[in-house]
């Protein structure tokens, strides 16, 4: 199992969720996608019903 980064490691790491969509600010969707992507650096697959989330980005 390997380790989830740590706060410093965390927030100097590149964006793995692009910021530039049409989702609503402060969306929620967006907000814990982005931070259980930047949690790890391996590859992960979402899946969800389709949604804003999945139109937007």
């Amino acid at each position: 199992m390997k380790k989830i980064k740590n706060l410093k490691e965390f927030s100097t790491s590149a964006a793995r969720f692009e910021g530039a969509n049409l989702l609503c600010p402060g969306c929620a969707h967006s907000i814990i996608v982005r931070e259980v992507l930047n949690a790890t650096n391996d590859d992960l697959v979402r899946a969800a019903s389709t949604g804003c989330l999945e139109v937007c980005t």
